[in-house]
């Protein structure tokens, strides 16, 4: 088999499982990914933080767990409504106050679920290393 068609074959797959636990996680049986953008039902869902999205541009099984689990864990924890209310208009104020808010469900995720902390603590790891390689922390 042709190894681009492989590729393609192995990231559906992996595709699946990441959605299925992710609907699993969130409690959430109409959560779908399409490309790169969670929509539940017919609505697509705001962006998440940014260590969460780029997890699934890599293609890469730890990548997309951890993107998913962070997607999950956001949309079971946190109340969207209250959010949006509260969170500032725009710029370094509402990426911060979206960021925080991630951190706090990230931490609240039970001992019970170690392979999702995993997977969401390998996903920062990841981000923050591809961050400093880029060096876009210079720029700051």
């Amino acid at each position: 088999m042709d190894p681009d068609r492989q590729r393609a074959i192995e990231r559906a797959q992996i595709e699946q499982v990441c959605e299925a636990a992710m609907r699993a996680l969130a409690r959430r049986a109409d959560l779908r990914w399409r490309g790169t953008t969670l929509h539940q039902g017919r609505q697509r869902l705001p962006a998440f933080p940014v260590h969460v999205q780029t997890g699934l541009e890599q293609g890469d099984r730890p990548g997309l767990r951890g993107a998913a689990d962070g997607m999950a864990v956001r949309l079971r924890g946190s109340d969207a409504d209250l959010h949006r209310r509260l969170a500032p208009s725009a710029g370094i104020a509402l990426t911060l106050f979206d960021l925080l808010e991630q951190f706090r469900v990230e931490s609240l995720v039970d001992d019970a679920l170690p392979g999702v902390r995993r997977n969401l603590a390998q996903r920062f790891h990841d981000w923050s290393q591809d961050y400093h390689r880029t060096g876009l922390n210079e720029t700051l």
